[in-house]
């Protein structure tokens, strides 16, 4: 037991913040092995759960019950507290839009995404 203890606490922290249950249960089954993960399905509260989670990297929808994770994305960077945390901003939109393109994110991924590329995105962001 203290043996997984001590490596969950190795493990870097993966936050996943999207709205849509089967891709954080999809994320989650995938990236489990790999990294410490923590989900939350809406923006509420995320600066809470910046500080209690301390993420290693996050992993943000766009479209989060009509709320923009790209104004999410933004708030993140912009706070120096947490603007070295590395964002990762998933959307179904095709060619990024000037928000998109002006929030900030270290990268931006379309979906449907490959969970093998998206991993490969995750670690070279850390």
């Amino acid at each position: 037991m203290a043996t997984f203890i001590i490596s969950l606490h190795l493990m870097q922290k993966l936050l996943i913040i999207d709205d849509d249950q089967a891709i954080r249960e999809v994320l989650t089954e995938a990236y489990s092995d790999d990294y410490y993960i923590r989900t939350s399905s809406g923006p509420d509260n995320v600066f809470v759960l910046l500080k209690d989670f301390e993420p290693d990297i996050i992993l943000i929808e766009y479209n989060l019950h009509g709320k923009s994770g790209a104004g999410i994305c933004s708030s993140i960077k912009l706070n120096p507290d947490t603007s070295h945390i590395p964002v990762i901003l998933l959307s179904t939109i095709p060619e990024p839009n000037a928000e998109i393109r002006n929030c900030f994110c270290d990268i931006y991924i379309e979906k449907p995404f490959d969970l093998w590329a998206l991993k490969e995105a995750i670690d070279d962001s850390l």
